[in-house]
This record gives structure tokens, C-alpha cells and sequence, in this order.
């Protein structure tokens, strides 16, 4: 976390800060420590497995940039997977909140799925709780972002965050080039700014994975992405 603004506070408000920085982090280092949780018990916008054992070609060891866990499903999904990956997510883990809804969801299935600020970050540090290859950070991927230490060319970089046109195509421009494998969920219809975003990257489509239906190709796999 960022926080050179710290340093513009008073000597109180920043000593203020400070404390509640460190009870947080105490928090999520204890939530952190276990039991594990399966992946299918963790609240998310997909409400069945994950297929990504379908995924082919993928070494025994790698590296795996996340950008858009929500809970944290997909997270342990993938870990439990690749047990020999390192697993880096992203998020700002703001919450959820009724801004932006689908007209083509029930709001009742949405209204399952909120939750606030202060418990998102918390309950996804819990749900990937005794995963040693797994580490996280609360960021906005923008394209000034620095990824960490081992993690600036990645095996995969899966993106499942705002699927919007402008910040799938951020996404996707960033990370080609540089990771070997990008995985983009929700090429569908009831998605069209992730449609178009993949479409206009001129990466080739290694292969689609469907995650529901055939009506439904919720996950689009391209390989590779061109290194510089």
C-alpha cells in the first residue's frame, strides 16, 4: 500500500494512522494463519467450479497474476491446481455495492454478493487462508502499475476484474508482451466490452474453455503473448 500521503498528516493524525494500519494488518495476519476453505464454499459471481484444469499446456511450475479475485474463489481454485505456482493477486477490495447492476441478473442473486469495504479484504484474506503460494496486494492496476519481485513476466495473467472495454484493453496492452499466457473470463455476449477488447488485441486464440454451457464460453485463453 502506498503511503507517502502519510507523511503529510499531523504528527497526531499520522500516529493515528499508523495504529490503524498495524490493527489491520494484525487482523489479516491472524486470518491469514487457517484452516483452509474449499473453493466451492466461497461466495462468487460464478457459482460453479472452475474449469480450469481444462487449461492445457500449462508447466508443473509457474507464476500466476490475478487481477480481480472478489473472495477469493478463483484464487484458491487455481492454487489448489498449481501447487507449485506462485500465485500473485490484485485488487482494490473495496466491496460490492448495487452501483453498475446487470439488468440480465436477478437482484436477488446480487444482492448476495455485495459486501463492504471493510469486510472484503478480510474475508478474502480468510478464504485463502493456509496457501503459502499465494500473496496478494490492494492496488489499482493502471498502467503505471509495478508488479512485485518474480512477477513482472508471469506464466499466466488471468484477468477476471471490470469487464468494461476500457479496462479489459488496459489490462490486455499491459500484460502482453510480458506475460506468456493471458486468460480473459467472460468473452459473452451479456460482456460485450470484454468481446471487443480481446477481439482488437491481435493476440491468437489458443484455446476457449467453456465454463457452463456452450452458450456461455466464459473463459478465453491466448497464447502466446508476443515477449518483447
Amino acid at each position: 500500500m502506498d503511503l507517502d500521503w502519510v507523511e503529510s498528516l499531523s504528527a497526531a493524525n499520522r500516529e493515528f494512522v499508523m495504529k490503524e494500519l498495524n490493527k489491520e494488518n494484525d487482523t489479516l495476519k491472524e486470518l491469514q494463519k487457517g484452516p483452509q476453505v474449499d473453493p466451492m464454499s466461497i461466495t462468487s459471481f460464478w457459482p460453479h467450479p472452475w474449469p480450469f484444469d481444462q487449461f492445457e499446456g500449462l508447466p508443473e511450475e509457474g507464476t500466476l497474476i490475478e487481477i480481480g479475485p472478489y473472495l477469493g474463489k478463483s484464487t484458491v481454485t487455481w492454487s489448489e491446481l498449481l501447487p507449485k505456482w506462485k500465485i500473485h493477486s490484485v485488487d482494490l477490495f473495496m466491496g460490492i455495492t448495487p452501483k453498475g447492476r446487470s439488468d440480465k441478473v436477478s437482484n436477488a442473486f446480487l444482492d448476495s454478493l455485495m459486501i463492504s469495504e471493510e469486510e472484503h479484504l478480510r474475508t478474502f484474506v480468510k478464504n485463502i487462508a493456509g496457501r503459502d503460494n499465494i500473496t496478494y496486494e490492494k492496488a489499482y492496476f493502471r498502467e503505471e502499475y509495478i508488479p512485485p519481485q518474480g512477477f513482472h513476466s508471469p506464466t499466466v495473467m488471468w484477468y477476471d476484474g471490470l469487464h468494461d472495454y476500457d479496462n479489459v484493453a488496459r489490462a490486455i496492452d499491459y500484460w502482453k508482451g510480458k506475460a506468456l499466457n493471458i486468460i480473459v473470463d467472460c468473452y459473452d455476449e451479456e460482456h460485450p466490452g470484454t468481446v471487443e477488447a480481446v477481439d482488437k488485441c491481435g493476440l491468437p486464440i489458443r484455446q476457449t474453455v467453456y465454463a457452463g454451457s456452450l452458450d456461455n464460453p466464459c473463459l478465453l485463453y491466448t497464447s502466446p503473448s508476443p515477449r518483447d
